[in-house]
């Protein structure tokens, strides 16, 4: 294979760096929720085949594209989200207007999605740009639905389908200072198993509930018991959180319900205490509802595992990315409690899951995630496409041609 040197992948970047900025704006104009990408997945598509790849539908939205260098060597994805949030974005961030803002009432990519996406776009456009000088195969990944984890099921079988010998995504991060990236081993983000139980009781008429079973209290009772569930599943020092978003049921004063709903998160790293949770959730749930005399008629369920970097790419990257960014720009970072879809890959093959810092204090980047305010500091965005490339390039020339 001829030497890719970093400076190449460098002045590459800056070359495409208009275009990925481009994409990110008209992404961050036009933000579709999970399961809706029907626009976004159409663009992602023509840019690819304008690129000369062939692409093949996943789930609805999602789409998988090769490029295959037609020569012996590893297989590679990469990985992108592409869907927004349900979330009015603010016209403002931390200190002040934002220079860019959703078209879209009630919709706002306020996780850095379009950020992803772009950057991935990018990483395809030079990689294709390189195809002659690289090995091996890379499939290029845009995922539907991240926030809802509507491809975790297709995630998993995806390593064995496509026979990959890696994975790397990026998130940008809005804990992190811009210019830093953290591409740590071992757990980075929390798993998730995320509930919505349905109870079915017997309504009637509130003077009167001996007549009725209420699954309203029956709800609140297993909320309260509940309480404190991570204290009782983790051990000391374990990271390990639950949490309830929502209890709705009834709709007047006067009435009991016939049905009620509960539900929440449990987040963990250590699928053991994961489990151990769950198994807490549901016997808690059934010992409440053969007490008030009610059932479950529905249990809808979001699961994924922890996303977990090899420690073997997590040194491979470090060294990649110093080399074409300089030592000063990887950086340690604490785990995130948050979840990814991308656990559902981590767990299924070598992976590589990098945080890249998208704060910016003078420009007013650094509300959360999932915050109306969230702004990422487009100064990343270069960051993301050379980290990716870095990656890569010295993933793929292990092997040699």
């Amino acid at each position: 294979m001829t030497d890719i040197s970093a400076g190449l992948l460098v002045a590459k970047a800056k070359e495409q760096l208009p275009y990925t900025h481009k994409v990110y704006e008209m992404l961050h104009q036009n933000p579709e929720p999970s399961g809706e990408e029907r626009q976004t997945a159409a663009f992602i598509r023509q840019e690819l085949a304008a690129l000369g790849l062939d692409t093949t539908p996943v789930l609805d939205n999602g789409t998988l594209a090769l490029l295959d260098t037609g020569r012996p060597g590893k297989t590679l994805l990469l990985r992108a989200d592409i869907d927004a949030l349900p979330v009015q974005e603010d016209e403002c961030n931390l200190s002040g207007k934002k220079p860019l803002v959703s078209g879209k009432p009630g919709v706002c990519h306020a996780c850095g999605h379009d950020g992803h996406t772009a950057t991935l776009l990018t990483v395809a456009r030079i990689l294709c740009g390189l195809k002659e000088q690289l090995c091996g195969k890379i499939w290029f990944y845009f995922e539907q639905g991240e926030e809802r984890l509507m491809a975790s099921p297709v995630n998993a079988k995806m390593p064995q389908q496509l026979g990959l010998d890696a994975a790397y995504a990026i998130h940008y991060y809005a804990d992190m200072p811009c210019g830093r990236i953290s591409i740590e081993k071992g757990p980075r983000m929390s798993g998730v198993y995320g509930f919505e139980y349905t109870f079915q009781g017997k309504g009637g008429h509130s003077s009167r509930p001996d007549q009725a079973k209420n699954p309203l209290m029956c709800a609140v009772k297993i909320a309260q018991a509940l309480d404190g569930l991570s204290m009782l599943c983790a051990p000391p020092g374990e990271f390990a959180v639950f949490s309830l978003g929502m209890l709705d049921g009834g709709a007047q004063v006067n009435v009991i319900p016939d049905t009620a709903r509960l539900a929440g998160t449990i987040r963990y790293f250590e699928p053991d205490v994961g489990r151990r949770m769950v198994d807490r959730l549901h016997e808690t749930v059934e010992a409440h509802l053969a007490a008030a005399d009610c059932r479950v008629t529905g249990l809808v369920e979001m699961i994924a595992p922890p996303v977990v970097n090899d420690a073997g790419l997590s040194q491979l990257a470090s060294e990649a990315i110093a080399q074409v960014l300089g030592p000063d720009v990887v950086t340690a970072g604490p785990r995130w409690m948050g979840s990814e879809s991308f656990g559902s890959i981590t767990e299924n093959v070598p992976s590589m899951f990098a945080f890249v810092g998208a704060a910016n204090e003078q420009k007013g980047c650094g509300a959360a995630h999932h915050n109306p305010r969230f702004q990422l500091d487009t100064d990343a965005l270069e960051l993301g496409v050379l980290s990716g490339l870095a990656f890569a390039v010295r993933f793929l020339g292990q092997q040699g041609c």
